[in-house]
């Protein structure tokens, strides 16, 4: 609601928006919302995992990055982070086999 508000503010709906990761769920949450205030919304890699076929495991993944954050820092987050970007296809036992990345 605090985008829409910017909009109203502004007077400057409705508008063309491109929104990429977290700013993307927050767009789309403002399509569903306010749909008059967008005309055009690119929405560029939402995190939106659980919708993923392997949902349950993503939250998991996702889960082990703040983990490895509250635990050991910003550098061992954002290589955890790293780590469950870069894995390619669906998360499966051997992605949490791993060892904890440096």
């Amino acid at each position: 609601d605090d985008v829409h508000a910017v909009i109203q503010t502004l007077g400057a709906g409705p508008v063309e928006m491109f929104a990429s990761s977290g700013g993307a769920v927050t767009a789309l949450a403002l399509v569903a919302r306010h749909p008059g205030d967008v005309t055009t919304l690119v929405a560029h890699e939402p995190p939106l995992i659980t919708l993923t076929p392997d949902g349950p495991a993503a939250v998991r993944a996702r889960a082990g990055v703040r983990d490895a954050y509250e635990k050991r820092g910003w550098g061992a987050g954002m290589a955890a982070f790293v780590a469950m970007t870069s894995w390619e296809g669906e998360f499966t036992d051997a992605y949490f086999a791993q060892p904890d990345p440096d």
